[in-house]
């Protein structure tokens, strides 16, 4: 299962959690009941193979 990172609304606090991509994202903190707000952060690509501009010689 894929792990999402929150941010808790009221004190800033971020924290991990495990649900599967087809669950409904959190809108309250399971142990506080504070409101969250799920991060979204970029993810890295990479593009390999000899179709793509290369600048090293």
């Amino acid at each position: 299962m894929p792990t999402y990172v929150y941010k808790d609304t009221v004190n800033g606090a971020r924290f991990d959690f495990f649900q599967k991509i087809t669950d409904e994202p959190l809108e309250v903190h399971p142990d506080t009941g504070h409101p969250v707000v799920k991060v979204f952060s970029p993810i890295p690509v990479h593009f390999k193979g000899a179709g793509f501009y290369s600048t090293t010689k």
